[in-house]
């Protein structure tokens, strides 16, 4: 009798085993199967409205950190391309020329440029981090490059 005991509670706990797997392991919550990812469509240019624009100046380099903040650099200076006009980005130095902007995102662009001092010209690196303006001069360099050089 004790034998059909353990062998009775045997079955019934297989059962239950598969009864508890069968309805935890549904179609419809399933936990080891990942819902389908969503559809990835294509970046094309056809996405894109775009439009060409005159301009009077020497466009050399353009850095765009989002679709308001377009940086462009024309004739040694900084302009911002606000949609229609490009406005001239005040950097609180009329003798710096810039040359090159770019970044890595929309608060930190670098503007690349120099200056004419004593008839030397000098490298000059200006930061722009969240609106506020950081001058990174680098004339010791070019002092040390230049008792380097001679």
């Amino acid at each position: 009798m004790k034998k059909k005991s353990i062998l009775s509670v045997f079955i019934l706990a297989v059962f239950y085993y598969l009864i508890i797997s069968l309805y935890s392991c549904t179609k419809y919550n399933n936990p080891i199967i990942p819902p389908p990812p969503p559809p990835v469509h294509p970046d094309t240019a056809d996405k894109y409205v775009w439009a060409g624009y005159n301009t009077v100046i020497d466009l050399m380099n353009i850095y765009v950190a989002d679709t308001d903040k377009i940086y462009v650099i024309g004739n040694f200076w900084l302009a911002q391309f606000d949609g229609q006009y490009l406005v001239p980005y005040n950097l609180n130095d009329l003798q710096f020329n810039a040359t090159y902007v770019y970044g890595y995102d929309k608060n930190n662009i670098f503007v690349e440029g120099f200056y004419y001092k004593n008839g030397l010209r000098y490298p000059e690196l200006k930061k722009l981090q969240m609106e506020q303006l950081q001058v990174i001069i680098l004339e010791q360099l070019v002092m040390y490059c230049m008792i380097c050089l001679s």
